[in-house]
């Protein structure tokens, strides 16, 4: 199922431990429903304004240029947007990276989940399979993983280094492990099988937070690809298109939720592209509740440098 990226993003999405099995077996079940239409859901549901009137001008495009959907690797799906709570999901075609690539270290690493699950109630654990370890430069977590991915952020004038979550290293709040500029995460199971690995990294544009997460598939997993957002409440999407600096299709969405005591105080929008080693994705959190369109400017900035 979906790895449920439940990760801190835009301080609402994604905090970086897996959920149980018993909880992921249920999301499966809820997912394939909701794909064959047989979900019984309480509530109306609509798409946000913006979804209907950017998807309908994506289609007139795509039916004028004869170009399908799959030619930007990425696209954003099932968006579902309610009263209680507002979602999207992004699928593509992510390259699937073979085993001998990952290094020792990963096996390694592969080995110590494989005996802690044989321990575990896997019912009771709150991350099952689940390994994380913090380095305190990119290139560290390059060597970890055993090969190279794309960063250009690394050596860009318009950034500052940041920790993991884009949050400034010298926050008070931070410890020394949380202090750390980027994160690799390693899935496995209970056989000690690698399924999924996500690197994590942060930076600061100014007042704008930007995170970039790298999601990379080894062969043999048996997650499905892809990731996607979540929040509380009513949100809109803003979803456009473009290409980067290299000329690799990306699709950014802007999200606009709905003013509580959570969101009432920034602004966030989020691109996702596949390279050749996975997908990624560039996060941008803007202060301010009206701030859409400099997150979504900082990233189109960025992903000039792709």
């Amino acid at each position: 199922m979906d790895e449920l990226d439940a990760r801190l993003r835009a301080m609402a999405k994604r905090e970086d431990w897996a959920l149980p099995a018993a909880y992921e077996t249920a999301m499966d079940g809820l997912e394939e429903q909701i794909r064959q239409g047989t979900l019984d859901r309480p509530g109306k549901r609509r798409l946000g304004k913006r979804v209907l009137i950017l998807a309908a001008i994506v289609a007139v495009l795509l039916a004028a240029t004869a170009v399908s959907m799959d030619f930007w690797n990425v696209r954003v799906e099932d968006v579902l947007v309610g009263q209680e709570s507002s979602s999207y999901r992004v699928n593509g075609e992510i390259p699937v990276i073979p085993l001998e690539s990952f290094s020792d270290e990963v096996a390694s690493a592969m080995e110590d989940v494989s005996q802690k699950m044989e321990g575990q109630d896997l019912y009771l654990n709150s991350s099952p399979g689940y390994w994380l370890r913090t380095f305190d430069r990119w290139a560290d977590c390059e060597e970890f993983i055993g090969f190279p991915l794309n960063n250009p952020l690394e050596k860009s004038s318009l950034l500052e280094t940041a920790n993991y979550f884009a949050i400034a290293q010298d926050a008070e709040t931070l410890n020394e492990e949380s202090q750390r500029h980027c994160a690799v995460a390693l899935q496995g199971n209970i056989k000690g099988e690698l399924q999924h690995v996500t690197i994590d990294t942060g930076y600061l544009m100014g007042p704008i937070r930007i995170q970039m997460t790298v999601s990379l598939y080894p062969e043999g997993s048996g997650m499905e690809p892809g990731t996607g957002g979540s929040w509380n409440g009513e949100a809109e999407f803003e979803i456009t298109s473009g290409v980067t600096g290299e000329g690799i299709p990306y699709t950014l969405v802007v999200s606009e939720t709905p003013e509580s005591d959570y969101y009432n105080d920034f602004s966030s929008a989020d691109a996702y592209f596949v390279l050749k080693n996975g997908l990624y994705t560039l996060d941008a959190v803007s202060p301010g509740r009206d701030s859409g369109a400099d997150a979504k400017a900082a990233l189109e900035e960025l992903l000039a440098l792709f």
